[in-house]
């Protein structure tokens, strides 16, 4: 019996199917993510021992270890096209740190240039016309126009027979009824 006999007796009597459908799964899905680049390639390589035959070919064994990479750095690696997959190991470790510190620089200037509700140039015109007319002292609420609290019949038309939501005159928004 070869080594490869042997191996494929073990695989099928240890290994389910399902273990190793999700082993693959978690492979072709690898993200470095907030991964060192040691800890990606150490990760990638762990997986890939696994799963050999997702990798028999150089070109798509390099694929997918660029695949899991963060955009920034897989742009990178493509441009400079790396032949054997240790050249795209050492290209990384020297673009890796490099473009980790420039991502970690920008984030907060976006955190700082987000805009946030206070910065918004100013209320809506009618906000700012609900405000200045303060709360309705017949109903406590704050509203615009007469208060028809109280009032039977319809709140949109003033007609009575039916309520505003089931109103037969056409709404005045044509977001809101």
């Amino acid at each position: 019996m070869g080594w490869n006999d042997l191996k494929a007796l073990v695989i099928e009597k240890f290994c389910p199917k399902n273990e190793v459908y999700k082993v693959e799964r978690e492979f072709l899905t690898l993200q470095a993510g907030l991964m060192t680049h040691r800890q990606y390639t150490y990760k990638y390589n762990e997986l890939a021992r696994l799963v050999p035959h997702l990798i028999t070919i150089e070109e798509r064994r390099i694929h997918y270890y660029v695949h899991g990479l963060p955009p920034k750095i897989r742009t990178f690696v493509k441009t400079n096209t790396p032949s054997t997959f240790e050249s795209v190991v050492v290209l990384i470790i020297v673009v890796y740190d490099n473009i980790a510190s420039e991502v970690i620089s920008e984030a907060p200037k976006k955190q700082a240039a987000k805009r946030t509700r206070d910065d918004l140039q100013g209320p809506s015109d009618r906000r700012s016309r609900l405000e200045d007319e303060g709360l309705c002292g017949k109903c406590g609420k704050r509203h615009g126009g007469e208060c028809r609290a109280g009032q039977a019949g319809c709140f949109r038309c003033s007609k009575f027979g039916h309520q505003s939501r089931y109103c037969p005159v056409k709404p005045r928004c044509h977001n809101y009824g």
